[in-house]
């Protein structure tokens, strides 16, 4: 009974040895639904243009 557990143990190191993992920011999600809302341009609209080189978010 032992022997079968520690083969057990050993295939599962074995098979969590080959995953890979990487991490996924929230950042790329956030923009998206940003610009589902197109809150790019709300701003543009609601915001006074400050000077001439401003072109907009957009």
């Amino acid at each position: 009974m032992y022997a079968g557990k520690e083969v057990e143990r050993i295939e599962r190191a074995r098979f969590l040895k080959d995953i890979q993992s990487e991490r996924a920011d929230d950042l790329p999600l956030i923009i998206h639904w940003l610009k589902q809302m197109e809150i790019a341009s709300i701003i543009d609209r609601e915001l006074p243009v400050p000077h001439g080189n401003r072109k907009g978010l957009q």
